[in-house]
């Protein structure tokens, strides 16, 4: 069964590290961490090159500005699990929410 971790983001460049390495950084890790990028204009699509560069499970899907459920939905289509989480771009998870 394959788990993937959805993390919707708008302007949250201050927070958006955080919790992306929190999805990464669980105790049982996602099969895939997929960031959508919802039309960001501060730091944020920087930060997520870096961070994608760096990790092989995250991956970052970019759409112009559209709204937070739209950003679930390219999630959605995005994503390969099974068994989907959804993860606020200034939210954390605990590193055993997974498990």
């Amino acid at each position: 069964m394959r788990t993937s971790c959805i993390i919707n983001n708008y302007n949250y460049a201050q927070f958006l590290v955080e919790a992306v390495e929190s999805a990464l950084a669980q105790s049982v890790p996602f099969d895939e961490v997929i960031v959508v990028d919802d039309g960001s204009t501060d730091a944020s699509r920087r930060l997520l090159a870096e961070l994608a560069r760096e990790n092989p499970r995250l991956s970052v899907v970019t759409q112009p500005n559209a709204g937070q459920l739209s950003t679930f939905n390219a999630g959605l289509i995005a994503s390969t699990g099974d068994v989907l989480f959804f993860l606020d771009s200034d939210d954390v998870y605990t590193p055993t929410f997974l498990e």
